[in-house]
């Protein structure tokens, strides 16, 4: 690929999201929603690579369940799992999918888990 990290990641979005499953956000939303799946930087966000002008883009893609019925969220964070996991267009490569862990938002308690996407890029004009 040979596009910004802005569309890559707006691509990446459009091609993960399913909006009868859960909401699709292409950045880091100021409040995390159940239901929801969200991109930000990984670290390292951005690697070289050793042939040519290429880079490797690192995203994480946060996955958002509500932390209610420890059953039924379980099962929701995983087929939210496994329809990002489907989608995951040619050319993109996930590492790994985090154990889900509980975050506390004061008002709302919500089950996370991560999944690490990379994508080759040539920066070269």
């Amino acid at each position: 690929m040979s596009q910004g990290f802005t569309e890559i990641r707006e691509y990446l979005a459009e091609a993960l999201a399913n909006d009868t499953e859960y909401q699709t956000f292409a950045w880091p939303p100021m409040t995390p929603i159940a239901n929801s799946i969200a991109f930000e930087p990984a670290s390292p966000w951005i690697e070289p690579l050793t042939v040519g002008k290429g880079v490797l883009v690192n995203w994480i893609i946060k996955i958002y369940a509500n932390a209610i019925d420890n059953r039924n969220d379980l099962v929701t964070l995983e087929n939210m799992v496994t329809t990002v996991l489907a989608n995951i267009p040619a050319g993109t490569a996930f590492s790994e999918v985090s154990q889900p862990n509980v975050i506390d938002l004061g008002n709302n308690m919500l089950t996370v888990c991560e999944i690490t996407l990379s994508v080759a890029v040539n920066i070269e004009e």
